[in-house]
């Protein structure tokens, strides 16, 4: 992500594989938006980790872009 990043003039989207465990390695390495699935799908509570995810998101300024 982070040398997509760098080498594009346009924001750098992260897609697949995405989840709580590296949501923030991610958005630090430059992704300005994700894509979120399976992480919410498979979750025990899936309200709650969108939840949790977009709160995540909302320190680094992505939330904005998040639909729920």
């Amino acid at each position: 992500v982070r040398d997509v990043s760098r080498s594009l003039d346009i924001p750098a989207y992260a897609i697949g594989g995405i989840g709580p465990a590296n949501i923030d390695s991610v958005t630090e390495a430059g992704a300005r938006g994700i894509a979120v699935s399976s992480a919410i799908c498979s979750a025990q509570d899936p309200e709650r980790a969108a939840r949790d995810l977009t709160h995540r998101l909302e320190t680094t300024g992505i939330a904005r872009s998040v639909s729920t």
